[in-house]
């Protein structure tokens, strides 16, 4: 719900409003016995970071989410865009790279992630 939310206020242009409701959606998934929770928050956290233009931390983001949940999503909307933001902004070589990154790590280095910056 709050990943939702966060969605909804990017695609409003309210960044403080996003970034706020992403971080909130981090913090309630951290409670959560669920990695799925953490690998939408992950999700959630690239986005945030694609509207601060930190391009090759929304490809890590993401990466870690598929390092959380196991595997990709196909098909999810949100995610493909912020992947094409992320790739528009930093080049496919850098984006593979971060996103690979993110994508091999294990999850207590994957958890690490978040605590360098929310957002």
């Amino acid at each position: 719900m709050l990943t939702a939310l966060g969605r909804l206020a990017e695609a409003e242009g309210e960044i403080a409003e996003a970034r706020l409701r992403h971080h909130e959606a981090l913090a309630a998934a951290r409670r959560s016995p669920l990695t799925t929770d953490l690998a939408d928050a992950a999700e959630g956290q690239a986005g945030a970071a694609l509207l601060t233009g930190a391009g090759q931390r929304a490809a890590l983001l993401l990466g870690v989410a598929v390092a959380l949940r196991g595997m990709a999503v196909a098909g999810d909307p949100d995610v493909a865009r912020i992947a094409l933001g992320a790739r528009d902004l930093v080049g496919p070589e850098a984006f593979a790279s971060a996103f690979a990154r993110g994508a091999a790590m294990r999850r207590q280095e994957a958890l690490t992630v978040f605590d360098g910056e929310d957002a």
